[in-house]
């Protein structure tokens, strides 16, 4: 059976509908494949525009970060390639990225070799035009692609309507799949957008830190965290500020070669991996660290450190303060604390602490150290004769040779003064202590040129051993007895310790303890010798002699406390004691029936000029109310003529009040009469050593002749000590001397009884 018209006009209808449905179902298909493809051509011109754009953000940043953003925005022109479908915008845009791309090259390559100003010249005469045309053209052909993907979505939504017009169904979902195309598309170039502004941003908060960080006054380095491979030191710095530069002389391309390890001395770079151990511990601060600079120069600085991120990457920053001025003073001040200051030898401080650990080794092993007190003999003579500066002088020189004349591992140092300690650890015996005194004393030997002149010094020297017994203290108590016991055996020699030692030093700290309070408790006394007119036998004046009357040792002769006064700084308390004393006594004669009584005071010659003398002259008269006519001060011969100007500036303004200047002793000492000429004296006397020699009134003794003469060639009185035989006295009165003084005369006596003698016209004679 033959289909009717209308079944055929069905069928056509049907397979004209069909045959149209399939047409624009394939051209749908067709739509949406050219739809989907100008898609994926808009997103990778979107992305091949941010790369471009982060890229040229970050064109100067260092060489190694914009290589890798080139290649990046190379990857992304190749996705373009791939995508874009016209030929002719393919090549467009591959050529003006091609032009971009030369122009970074350029700049990249400046900055390797370091010339960022050519760099940013660079960027601005060709990265900057060659981007914004190159961004342009992007933009406008992702636009064009974009529009094209809409395009063909809106006619194949429009195509559906008519195909299925009875499938609502179908017609509603495939709106809905339209429209969330559409939307994808729409969010999809909302998110390159929002790349390129948060990549914008970033590299503005880039910048800004950058800035920040070059710019700051605080020397500041970055390296990558340490980490257990990098605790040698091998840490490349990632970027240094301007501080930094100048602080280490480096530029920034020499500072970027170098790692961490390189900026520590040689010989602190094994401390740095304790430092970068530490620092993997969580430590942020450290001192005591020194940096090395170009020019070969050490600073001490101050670390801190941070974690931060730089770059993309774990990073450490480094803070470093220089403290070199700060850490230097501060040495200066260590070393000021336990060193001499005229020397540079250890002082008293340094010493004892070296000496306490030599103590505490020793108990842990065998041998024995010693410890040498050494005392240069005559020393103050030095001193006053040629003055503070040549003193000075000759202590450096001794201390030369000593440091010079002991081991490496021993210590010489300046206690004070011309006192020296010497320790001497690690000993195989007692005796080498001994020889190695011996050794100095033969260094000492050798005389020394100071003051333009050469000067030939002794020293005595006290030795004390230890095997590890007892304390570090007992050894230089021990060392101290010996050096006393060496110069009260004649000086210029070396004494071992002994047990005797102690006791005698101990002996004499007794005596010293007892003196200091028996000047105040009233014990000392006053004793007066006569002297007499060498021709008419009457008494002349007389000299107070102190002596010590001891509560339980009874009467103490001065020369056994005079040495301990001087030696241990109460010499001035005598001194003032006796003055007064002695100014009470002569006024309580001129104001009785015995008349004025001339007194004759000696005063010490340790520290002459700085004692104070002329002050507690002054005090002692007004004091007493005594006629200073009738005092006379003895100042010995080698106290006062070396010390020059100084005294005799001193002796005149004594002498300017009246009181009376001796020069006793006389010929022990200089003895140089052109020293004498000008001198403020009124009197020399004549030491007893010389009277002695005197044997016969018809022998000679040339030496006193002499003296004598001097005298009265000065117009000086001349006062003769020691007077002990008739033929002495005889003898000393031919020669014309002026006064006598002596056992011959009178022994001391007290004032009552020189009250008793001092009485007109008695003559004083032996019986």
């Amino acid at each position: 059976m033959r289909p009717s018209s209308r079944d055929r006009h069905f069928w056509l209808t049907s397979a004209a509908a069909v045959l149209l449905t399939l047409g624009v179902v394939a051209a749908i298909v067709g739509l949406h494949e050219w739809s989907s493809q100008s898609e994926r051509a808009a997103q990778s011109i979107g992305s091949l525009r941010t790369a471009i754009a982060v890229e040229q953000e970050g064109i100067l940043d260092s060489p190694r970060l914009t290589a890798t953003r080139q290649a990046q925005a190379n990857q992304a022109l190749v996705l373009v390639q791939a995508t874009e479908t016209s030929t002719a915008t393919r090549g467009v845009i591959a050529g003006m990225t091609a032009i971009y791309q030369l122009a970074v090259s350029d700049e990249v390559y400046a900055l390797r070799r370091g010339d960022v100003l050519s760099a940013d010249t660079l960027n601005v005469a060709l990265g900057d035009p060659a981007f914004t045309a190159l961004d342009g053209k992007l933009a406008t052909v992702s636009g064009a692609e974009t529009s094209s993907a809409a395009r063909g979505v809106t006619i194949a939504f429009v195509a559906s309507i008519g195909i299925v017009t009875g499938s609502g169904v179908v017609t509603v979902l495939f709106g809905v799949f339209a429209r969330r195309r559409r939307a994808a598309i729409a969010a999809q170039i909302a998110l390159s957008a929002a790349l390129v502004s948060e990549a914008r941003v970033t590299l503005t908060r880039e910048e800004t830190f950058r800035s920040l960080f070059d710019e700051n006054p605080q020397a500041m380095m970055v390296t990558r965290l340490p980490a257990l491979i990098t605790e040698d030191g091998n840490l490349t710095f990632l970027a240094v500020n301007n501080a930094a530069i100048a602080m280490y002389g480096h530029s920034r391309a020499e500072f970027l070669a170098l790692t961490l390890a390189e900026i520590r001395p040689a010989e602190d770079r094994a401390l740095l991996r304790s430092n970068l151990h530490a620092m993997r511990g969580g430590r942020t601060h450290f001192d005591g660290i020194r940096h090395a600079t170009k020019n070969g120069g050490v600073l001490d600085v101050e670390i801190d450190t941070r974690e931060t991120i730089f770059q993309g990457e774990s990073a450490m920053v480094i803070c470093s303060t220089d403290v070199t001025d700060r850490a230097r003073l501060q040495r200066e001040l260590e070393h000021q604390a336990f060193h001499d200051a005229l020397t540079g030898l250890p002082n008293r401080s340094l010493f004892g602490d070296r000496l306490e650990h030599a103590h505490q080794r020793l108990a842990r092993g065998t041998g024995c150290y010693a410890v040498l007190m050494l005392d240069l003999d005559n020393f103050k003579t030095v001193n006053d004769g040629l003055g503070h500066a040549a003193g000075d002088a000759l202590l450096l020189e001794v201390s030369r040779r000593l440091s010079t004349g002991i081991r490496a591992g021993d210590t010489a140092a300046r206690l004070g003064g011309d006192e020296f300690a010497i320790l001497l650890e690690d000993l195989a015996d007692p005796a080498a202590a001994s020889r190695a005194a011996e050794g100095l004393r033969e260094i000492l030997r050798t005389p020394f040129a100071v003051a333009g002149r050469f000067l030939t010094v002794s020293a005595t020297i006290g030795v004390a051993t230890s095997s590890g017994g007892g304390a570090a203290t007992d050894v230089v108590r021990n060392a101290d007895a010996a050096l006393y016991a060496g110069k009260a055996d004649g000086k210029d020699r070396h004494a071992v310790y002994s047990e005797d030692m102690h006791v005698t030093a101990i002996e004499r700290l007794t005596l010293e303890q007892d003196l200091r309070s028996g000047i105040g408790r009233g014990e000392l006394v006053l004793m007066y010798q006569p002297k007499v007119d060498a021709r008419t036998g009457q008494m002349a004046g007389v000299e107070a002699l102190v002596r010590w009357n001891h509560p339980l040792r009874g009467v103490i002769a001065p020369d056994q406390f005079i040495p301990i006064a001087e030696q241990s700084g109460l010499i001035n308390d005598l001194d003032t004691w006796v003055l007064s004393a002695a100014c009470r006594q002569a006024q309580a004669w001129a104001t009785s029936a015995v008349g004025a009584v001339p007194v004759a005071v000696n005063v010490s010659g340790r520290n002459l000029v700085s004692c104070g003398l002329i002050d507690r002259v002054l005090a002692a008269l007004k004091q007493t109310g005594l006629d200073p006519r009738l005092l006379e001060l003895e100042v010995t011969e080698s106290a006062a003529v070396p010390q020059q100007g100084e005294a005799r500036d001193l002796l005149q303004g004594i002498r300017d009040l009246g009181v009376r200047i001796a020069i006793d002793d006389f010929g022990t000492g200089y003895s140089v009469l052109s020293r004498l000429q000008g001198f403020p004296v009124d009197t020399l006397k004549i030491d007893l050593s010389f009277v002695r020699s005197i044997v016969s009134e018809h022998v000679g003794a040339p030496i006193v002749d002499a003296m004598i003469a001097m005298g009265l060639s000065l117009g000086l009185k001349i006062v003769a000590e020691g007077v002990e035989t008739e033929v002495q006295r005889a003898y000393l009165v031919k020669r014309h001397c002026t006064e006598l003084q002596g056992y011959l005369i009178s022994r001391p006596i007290t004032g009552d009884e020189v009250v008793a003698r001092f009485r007109p016209p008695a003559l004083v004679r032996v019986a």
